[in-house]
């Protein structure tokens, strides 16, 4: 079975952007977080650690460890939540009521991001964040070269150029000098 050059690039563009994940020290070269780095760095973190979406002290330990501290982490409230039958259409209904743990706090942001990287942080701690990001770009372009019909041109997509898009501010900054 024969490799086509496309895909042979692919896997090697894939081995190269991973071996430089790998060797950045992260903490040192970042430079501490910008923006809402910092809730997505420890709730991903939180996951891969604890599996849970709570916000507790050993998750800000854990932050200080590699990092300065955050500057800013956005946190809420939790709501207990159940379904209640009402007898007629939609013939069920969302009941929220306050948490029964007022102390307990959860993060404010979205979760998909720290679940794909969940199991970098808890395979490759330090350089976690920018593997993944480099694996989910890697893994976007190739799979629409390699999956291109045969006379389109194997170009990669738009969205696999750099644009400021297509991966976090700390990145850029680590790939800029």
């Amino acid at each position: 079975m024969t490799r086509s050059p496309g895909a042979i690039a692919a896997i090697g563009l894939g081995v190269l952007l991973l071996a430089f994940a790998l060797s950045v020290d992260f903490p040192k070269t970042a430079q501490g977080f910008k923006g809402d780095e910092a809730t997505y760095y420890s709730l991903a973190h939180s996951l891969a650690r604890d599996a849970d979406f709570t916000f507790e002290r050993k998750d800000l330990v854990r932050v200080w460890e590699e990092f300065p501290g955050p500057e800013g982490i956005f946190l809420k409230r939790g709501k207990a939540t159940r379904i209640e039958w009402i007898g007629q259409p939609p013939f069920f209904r969302w009941v929220k009521s306050e948490d029964p743990k007022r102390s307990r706090l959860y993060y404010a942001k979205s979760y998909i991001y720290p679940l794909a990287a969940s199991p970098f942080v808890f395979l490759l701690a330090p350089t976690a964040s920018l593997c993944c990001t480099r694996c989910c770009w890697h893994s976007t372009c190739s799979s629409s070269i390699c999956s291109s019909p045969p006379g389109a041109g194997r170009r990669p997509p738009r969205s696999c150029g750099r644009s400021r898009f297509s991966e976090p501010r700390w990145s850029r900054s680590i790939l800029s000098g």
